[in-house]
């Protein structure tokens, strides 16, 4: 539960994970299968960039790809997984783009 989740980043108006957080996943997929109990919930977050419409969809689409590369690449169950999405509206620092655009790790209780 307390555990360091790593986030995953996305270039500008993209859900294609950026190949820079290919470790990071595989972090999370590593701590998903020595813990098999845990579930997770994936939001996906953008810049402060486009309107609040296209953010709430391309984040939702960055935390799809995020699940289904934990499904597809690691076998993780697709069942432990949830998705959602925060658009633009909770952005991490308001000087730095680069750092809104990721999907964020939390412990479903």
């Amino acid at each position: 539960e307390s555990a360091y989740w790593p986030s995953v980043y996305f270039d500008v108006n993209s859900s294609k994970i950026m190949s820079g957080s290919n470790t990071n996943l595989a972090s999370v997929a590593m701590m998903l299968k020595s813990n098999p109990d845990v579930k997770l919930s994936l939001t996906g977050n953008c810049d402060k960039t486009g309107s609040e419409k296209l953010n709430s969809g391309l984040g939702q689409k960055r935390a799809d790809a995020v699940k289904n590369s934990l499904v597809k690449n690691y076998g993780i169950d697709a069942g432990r997984l949830s998705t959602s999405s925060k658009g633009k509206s909770e952005l991490l620092n308001n000087n730095s783009n680069s750092v809104n655009r990721r999907v964020d790790f939390s412990v479903v209780k």
